[in-house]
């Protein structure tokens, strides 16, 4: 089954997140990857690697790379019937001992 075509509308990155320059001691794959994480935060529903080049602006073969490898590291899941990525639990779960934390009873 083909899947319906409808226009993705991400938040603009704000003024802060436009101009902040990260300086040339930044890995630009570590940088990539955190961008897609922030993608489907924003997002909060599965996407294909067409929707994260549109919306991040990372070019195709690495956008394709990048996703492959955190499927198979546990984490984004890959649906082949719409070809789309989406979170795993494992990535849902990595910072949830923070909150204790920062937030303590």
């Amino acid at each position: 089954m083909a899947r319906a075509k409808h226009s993705i509308s991400v938040p603009r990155p704000s003024q802060r997140d436009r101009e902040r320059d990260l300086g040339a001691g930044v890995v630009k794959s570590a940088r990539r990857v955190f961008e897609i994480i922030e993608f489907f935060e924003q997002l909060n529903e599965p996407a294909t690697v067409s929707d994260i080049v549109q919306a991040t602006g990372i070019p195709q073969s690495s956008t394709s790379m990048l996703l492959q490898t955190l499927e198979r590291m546990g984490y984004l899941c890959w649906n082949p019937d719409d070809r789309t990525y989406m979170p795993s639990l494992r990535l849902h779960m990595l910072g949830g001992w923070v909150h204790d934390i920062a937030l303590p009873r």
